[in-house]
């Protein structure tokens, strides 16, 4: 007949716990992970910037409401 009806948020959880397990460990298994070998010349490849050369893209100033609609 299949499981009471009390026990199906239980397996619910099992059965999710037991996904999300397996999604989290099978990494795991791959000693040579692709992201393990590119990481290093992701971080060399990038560039110093110097933040004194850099220009300020836009100036946010305070919000001003329109109190004459009429006027633009």
């Amino acid at each position: 007949m299949g499981p009471r009806e009390e026990d199906n948020s239980l397996l619910l959880l099992g059965a999710v716990t037991l996904i999300c397990g397996l999604i989290a460990f099978v990494p795991l298994l791959d000693p040579t992970s692709r992201i393990a070998e590119t990481a290093p010349e992701r971080i060399s490849s990038k560039t110093v910037i110097q933040a004194g050369t850099l220009s300020p893209a836009r100036v946010i100033v305070p919000f001003t409401p329109n109190t004459t609609p009429a006027q633009r």
